[in-house]
């Protein structure tokens, strides 16, 4: 994404939040937690488009290429939260 190569690195940003969440004996700050729900947030983003790109996309092209009569590549069963939990 445009802008993205400006801003820290999402695993600096999640190694220092460890650093500074174990370093004391003192519960995390109002800013540790911010920081968690940002990294959380776009860990989910991130999540969220693989799986569109696993179960939507790839599937697409697999058929488009089959159409062609070419075999582009096996997609091994995903497992997701939804099927997790039954």
């Amino acid at each position: 994404l445009p802008g993205e190569r400006t801003k820290e690195p999402q695993d600096n940003k999640l190694t220092s939040l460890m650093r500074s969440v174990a370093a004391g004996d003192a519960k995390p700050t109002d800013q540790a937690h911010e920081v968690k729900a940002e990294l959380t947030a776009t860990i989910e983003a991130h999540l969220n488009d693989l799986a569109t790109l696993w179960m939507k996309d790839l599937p697409a092209l697999q058929a488009k290429v089959g159409s062609l009569g070419l075999s582009l590549l096996v997609l091994p069963a995903l497992n997701t939260k939804e099927s997790d939990t039954k």
